[in-house]
């Protein structure tokens, strides 16, 4: 038995007011000329309900927010949202309970640890269909992740949008969208239980972890064949034999290095001589290296002396060529100075007692003096560091000459030794670097044969995995083959029943694929027949077909409710099929009266079945959004014109 699931009213909130509406009975008739809102409306619904929706300009420029009280399962809900700013987001209040359970967003958190339910999820749960579905593809060759599916996936097959009304089936032509509309198939008419659905999903899983890991070990495997590597037990036997040579090659240097060695007393002698020298060298070296640094800095604080001395002296020299001007302007302030009264022996400016020393020429200053003083130290210590660097340098010399002596004399006893080994020296060390190469040639060589091993284990546990899961979710669907086979032995008979009184024109063989769930008439796929109109009714056909068996079917799950937009307009010039369909939708409010809903946007709705059922009749002097003044159909930007726009660009 479906799910019960309707959408109770709309409100929409614009600058000029809002504007409402209700929906009653099993039957709602949206009837009125093109441009007049009647897809903008539904569009409304889809985009209230958490969907991505076609805007219209009248929406985009006058509607700031929509309201949508819906039936979902034993819940009633008020939801909210946005149509521009802060549309992320839909408010839900329980009509039932009276409480305000705040936003969901649309789409799922991507912060790590935010599991904030969705819209979707909290419409999934009143409905009683799992959140956690993933969607499988046909081909187990499939590489994309499997999609969870959502309540925007269960819309798609209970509103039949006009632009895909003789197109598609819930957009099945679109790959991505493809295995989420089988899924919902299989979720609506119980055909494949969550378990079914999960070993589905993980198969495909399984099947792509196949593929990466075979495909990684012919990429390793191709690359040793390209290399010409050996088997993997030769390469380890060369690895074996290249590293008892090079044992062998290295205790052979260690031999001769030994036979090579003098070891008498005498020269061990000189050697320890050597290496004395040498370090008294290198102590002469340090001690002249720091005693060239202390020159440096001495010979940097001598010329900053006579620098400090040459500005003493200026500065005195200055002062007793200026002591006998006199100055008969202040050159301060430019005051005259001849009628003011000075005291004897004081200075004409500042009135201070002069000191005649300081005009003498012949005396020197405290702070020269001492100066003087610093400047003939600072050349004694020069003095005496040049004397101990010249001293070093002689004992450097003497020192290196004598290391230099001491070498030869070692080198020449030790050459009687070497001389007559030192091509097998050469040959020996060149056959251990050459083992040493081999060695670590193959050590990569084998690093790869332990990759491919590694990888040809992860394929083995892979295919493992995958045919445990292949044979578990082959055992599961044996399980309902037989509720399968009624099912769409059932689907098959209502839709050629259906067909029959909608009056499609040659209709001869038909079926529901079982593999697609897509419609064949003819023994060709519904979308492969040419005339648009009749296609039109073909699709129709298809959902009135699945919403019947599925208000009669006791294990059905798919919400009792069916949206079409503009099926008239889209069957053309064929008024009888029209009419058939009208027909078949009456029968079908009839008999569910009160488990179903049925909404139709359309132009032109025949009167005999506008009287029975609700009809919201709209006209370009009273659209959908009553609030805005209609410009006019020419002025009017169509989501049909918007849809085809799309398709072209």
């Amino acid at each position: 038995m479906s799910t019960y699931f309707r959408i109770d009213s709309i409100e929409l909130i614009t600058a000029g007011g809002p504007v409402s509406y209700g929906f009653h009975g099993p039957l709602t008739l949206l009837d009125g000329p093109v441009a007049t809102g009647k897809s903008t409306i539904i569009e409304l619904i889809k985009h209230g309900l958490g969907g991505s929706a076609r805007f219209s300009p009248v929406v985009k420029d006058h509607i700031t927010s929509v309201k949508l009280q819906v039936s979902a399962g034993n819940e009633r809900f008020e939801l909210s949202r946005a149509t521009l700013g802060g549309a992320g987001v839909v408010h839900v209040r329980d009509l039932r309970s009276r409480e305000d359970l705040g936003n969901y967003p649309v789409e799922p958190s991507r912060r790590e640890g935010d599991e904030a339910s969705t819209i979707g999820q909290l419409l999934l749960t009143a409905l009683g269909l799992p959140t956690d579905v993933r969607a499988s593809a046909l081909s187990s060759k499939a590489t994309s992740k499997p999609s969870i599916v959502t309540f925007n996936d269960i819309w798609s097959s209970l509103y039949v949008e006009q632009p895909e009304i003789d197109r598609s089936i819930a957009h099945h032509s679109d790959t991505y969208r493809e295995p989420k509309r089988r899924t919902v198939f299989e979720l609506f008419f119980g055909i494949a239980d969550k378990e079914l659905l999960r070993l589905k999903s993980d198969l495909q899983d399984a099947e792509q972890a196949v593929a990466v890991a075979e495909s990684e070990e012919a990429t390793i495997l191709g690359f040793l064949e390209s290399v010409g590597a050996e088997p993997r037990d030769a390469s380890l036997a060369d690895q074996e034999k290249a590293r008892s040579q090079l044992a062998h090659y290295r205790a052979r240097l260690q031999t001769l290095t030994s036979e090579a060695d003098p070891a008498d007393p005498q020269t061990d002698v000189l050697r320890d001589l050597l290496l004395t020298t040498q370090d008294r060298a290198d102590d002469l070296r340090r001690e002249l290296s720091s005693m060239d640094k202390t020159h440096e800095e001495r010979l940097n604080l001598a010329a900053g002396i006579r620098q400090d001395l040459a500005r003493l002296k200026r500065a005195q020299d200055a002062g007793v060529r200026l002591a006998d001007i006199e100055f008969v302007i202040c050159p301060r302030c430019t005051q005259n100075l001849e009628h003011r009264s000075t005291p004897d022996g004081h200075c004409r400016l500042c009135l201070q007692p002069e000191d005649s020393h300081q005009l003498d020429a012949s005396n020197e200053p405290y702070e020269v003096a001492q100066m003087r003083v610093q400047q003939a130290e600072t050349e004694e210590l020069l003095a005496a560091g040049n004397a101990r660097m010249e001293q070093l340098r002689q004992a450097l010399s003497e020192t290196e000459e004598h290391a230099k002596k001491l070498a030869s004399i070692v080198d020449e006893r030790s050459r009687e030794l070497v001389s007559p080994r030192l091509q097998e020296f050469a040959d020996v060390s060149e056959a251990i670097g050459m083992a040493e190469e081999r060695i670590k040639a193959l050590e990569e060589r084998l690093r790869y044969w332990d990759r491919a091993s590694d990888i040809s284990r992860v394929v083995r546990r892979a295919r493992d995995v995958r045919n445990s899961l292949k044979d578990a979710a082959a055992g599961r669907e044996s399980l309902i083959e037989l509720a399968k086979k009624e099912l769409l032995a059932a689907l098959t008979e209502e839709y050629a029943r259906t067909l029959s009184n909608f009056g499609v024109p040659g209709v001869g063989s038909v079926r529901i694929d079982g593999r697609t769930y897509l419609p064949y008439v003819n023994g060709e796929r519904f979308d492969k027949i040419s005339t648009g109109g009749l296609r039109t009714a073909l699709v129709v056909a298809y959902w009135v077909t699945l919403i019947s068996v599925a208000l009669r079917e006791p294990t059905s799950n798919m919400p009792a409710c069916l949206v079409l937009d503009s099926p008239r307009k889209s069957i053309g010039a064929g008024e009888a099929l029209a009419a058939n369909l009208y027909r078949q939708l009456d029968i079908l409010a009839e008999t569910y009266k009160g488990r179903v809903q049925i909404i139709v946007a359309d132009n032109g709705v025949p009167a005999e079945y506008a009287k029975r059922w609700q009809r919201l009749s709209f006209s370009y002097q009273e659209p959908v959004v009553r609030s805005v003044k209609h410009p006019g159909p020419a002025e009017v930007i169509t989501l049909d014109r918007l849809a085809n726009e799309h398709v072209a660009a």
